[in-house]
């Protein structure tokens, strides 16, 4: 459990039997270093999703398997290298565009620096003015592609627009909870509209079904309840 918390937020805070854990607690049993590995995590965990700045810098492959930090590529390293070394992104999180003052940041973990809108690399050394035009997005490695998916059946996106978290339900009921620490929305997982589980958002005459295996959006639901009226009043 403890370990899964340090993968991926969605298994934060740890938690059994409905309460939440302290890992502190169990620092004895817990291997060298986790205490302080999930208190760092936590960092990037309590910033609502779409606040998250992460490293867009590029690190050699070699580098990042190891253990200690990877450097950034400078410019002429990647120019020199880029028939023979293989890249990858940093994706450290630097910290919460809310917070970072001026338009640039240094990475803890490449000390490359980064644009504090975007996370991009600044090879120019123009660390005095952004070098994007934010689009809102989240930078986050976490963030799943959703391209071929379709919202509302397949995946749904928080609707606190400071988060937007992603979210998968494979099946169950359509109360979301949204997964961030810093948020806990209460929504719809077929609309997006914010609910609580006892709202009345799924009421029977509602378009939104409390339950559903196939995740049909209202519109079709609404058309299927229509067409099953119409056939019993036939019969």
């Amino acid at each position: 459990m403890f370990e899964a918390a340090l993968q991926h937020e969605v298994n934060y805070p740890v938690t059994f039997g409905g309460s939440d854990l302290d890992p502190d607690e169990f620092a004895s049993l817990l291997p060298t270093g986790y205490v302080q590995a999930l208190r760092e995590r936590e960092k990037e965990y309590l910033v609502l999703h779409k606040q998250r700045l992460y490293c867009q810098n590029l690190v050699s492959v070699d580098q990042a398997g190891r253990q200690g930090k990877p450097n950034a590529l400078t410019a002429d390293e990647m120019a020199a290298d880029a028939k023979s070394s293989v890249t990858t992104k940093c994706g450290a999180f630097v910290g919460s565009r809310k917070t970072i003052s001026g338009p640039s940041v240094t990475c803890a973990r490449c000390e490359g620096t980064v644009c504090s809108r975007c996370g991009a690399c600044q090879l120019d050394g123009s660390t005095n003015s952004y070098c994007c035009s934010f689009d809102g997005q989240a930078t986050g490695d976490q963030s799943i592609d959703f391209d071929v998916l379709v919202r509302g059946r397949d995946y749904q996106l928080c609707p606190n627009s400071d988060c937007e978290m992603p979210i998968y339900l494979g099946d169950g009921v359509n109360h979301m909870t949204c997964k961030s620490a810093a948020c806990r929305t209460q929504y719809c997982f077929i609309c997006a509209q914010q609910a609580t589980h006892d709202s009345g958002h799924w009421a029977i005459d509602m378009p939104c079904p409390r339950f559903s295996a196939n995740r049909v959006p209202p519109m079709l639901f609404m058309m299927e309840k229509l067409m099953t009226t119409m056939m019993n009043s036939l019969s």
